[in-house]
């Protein structure tokens, strides 16, 4: 018994001696990463050892310069950036530069559906507090921040002082994905080249040096104004904009006399959702404030019925002889026009007629009644009164506007597809 004890407490002992070394042995190479490979075991010259059945290629990441480690490490994800950097000294002295911080609900592995609303975005809050507090401040190149959800539980001071912590010098892309909150002022006193806001009202939004900022979209869907705001209030942070993104439901849309001039603006898209008595030809105005514009997408939006102001049921003559004219301007860099969603409002004629007219240096005309496709290559789904306004769509195109396009310009039509869509309004019969 006592000889058998004994070899237990030895055992014991050389176990916990082999434990220490192996935790030694790990923590000196804590930084090695193993490459597996498909090939089988690595062959030597004189036979096959034993170990190299056994083992596989590794890469010692400790003995990579710094700088490189810190790019290799910016190339992961949010989250698994961060539970790199609980294991390692190194991947935490990157983590607190780490260059492209997402703030979204999928990042933190939070799902909408599981749970109270409000515990849910006040743990996402305090996620974003706590990595922002640990964050330099340094090296961020991007930040994007999705807290539209958390409406109730995200404040003014909340983004205060998450932006005062990641938006330094350096940074080159900001999108905002914002609650409606009361919070009507923005100061960005660094440079930027691409700003992305989704936001309630319109707000005012200073920039430290405007001529860097490149690229802008600013969703206003859930609200109204942003068009008008674009024209009166952008350019004093715009003066090099030459890319504008914007999108909004609804607007009281006023022209104004004298609208900004955006003078470096190249690519202009302009989302409508569901405005089915928005004046379209009111939208001169943009053509008329960027004399460099070089492309211009128009989205109509979804078709919920007949629209009213169809040019087709009107009684009198339509022409340009009976139409309104913005005071004149000519735009002799604008190539390529595409509007989808087209459909058969005089005043989307209108502007139709006023880019032809003083557009001499266009191409291309794309005119599409659809709804598009999706991703694959099937038509989207479209409603029998929307398909009936599509069609109404191409019969102005051909009556009002293919008479007035120049040869030098490739007109494209694109029509209801006869097999998804035409095949319903004979299935469905009239009403």
């Amino acid at each position: 018994m006592t000889s058998s004890s004994g070899d237990s407490k030895r055992t014991l002992m050389c176990r916990s001696v082999w434990l220490r070394r192996q935790r030694a042995k790990t923590k000196r190479h804590k930084l090695r990463v193993s490459l597996a490979t498909a090939k089988g075991p690595t062959h030597q010259q004189g036979g096959v050892s034993e170990d190299s059945q056994n083992t596989v290629p590794v890469i010692e990441l400790d003995k990579f310069p710094e700088d490189v480690l810190h790019h290799i490490y910016s190339l992961v994800p949010l989250r698994d950036a961060a539970r790199a950097a609980c294991v390692s000294r190194m991947f935490l002295r990157s983590w607190r530069r780490f260059p492209n911080l997402t703030f979204n609900w999928e990042a933190f592995g939070l799902n909408l559906d599981e749970g109270p609303l409000y515990e849910r975005a006040q743990k996402f809050a305090n996620g974003i507090h706590r990595i922002l507090e640990n964050h330099s401040g340094t090296g961020v190149k991007t930040l994007n921040l999705q807290v539209r959800p958390c409406g109730d539980v995200i404040t003014a001071n909340h983004l205060d002082f998450w932006l005062r912590a990641a938006v330094k010098s350096g940074i080159i892309e900001l999108a905002l994905d914002l609650p409606r909150i009361q919070r009507c002022f923005f100061d960005c006193t660094i440079s930027l080249e691409k700003l992305e806001v989704s936001q309630g009202p319109p707000m005012k939004i200073s920039i430290g040096s405007p001529s860097q900022l490149k690229n802008m979209t600013m969703n206003g869907q859930c609200y109204s104004g942003m068009f008008q705001y674009a024209l009166t209030q952008l350019q004093s942070i715009t003066s090099n904009l030459q890319t504008l993104t914007l999108l909004s439901s609804a607007e009281a849309f006023n022209i104004p006399v004298s609208p900004d001039k955006f003078l470096h603006l190249r690519n202009l898209k302009i989302y409508c959702g569901g405005m089915e008595n928005f004046d379209f030809f009111s939208l001169a105005s943009f053509l008329k404030a960027c004399p460099t514009l070089e492309s211009f997408f128009l989205s109509v939006g979804p078709h919920f019925d007949v629209r009213r102001d169809s040019i087709i049921h009107e009684c009198s003559r339509a022409d340009s002889s009976h139409r309104r004219r913005t005071a004149e301007f000519h735009r002799s860099n604008l190539k390529k026009v595409t509007i989808t969603g087209f459909c058969s409002a005089k005043s989307l004629i209108e502007l139709t007629w006023q880019i032809l007219e003083s557009s001499s240096s266009l191409q291309s005309l794309v005119l599409d009644t659809t709804g598009g496709y999706d991703n694959t290559g099937i038509c989207d789904y479209m409603e029998k009164k929307a398909v009936m306004e599509a069609l109404r769509g191409v019969e102005a195109i051909k009556k009002y506007i293919k008479g007035k396009v120049p040869s030098s310009v490739n007109l494209k039509v694109l029509e209801p597809c006869g097999r998804c869509h035409i095949p319903k309004l004979r299935k469905l019969g009239p009403g």
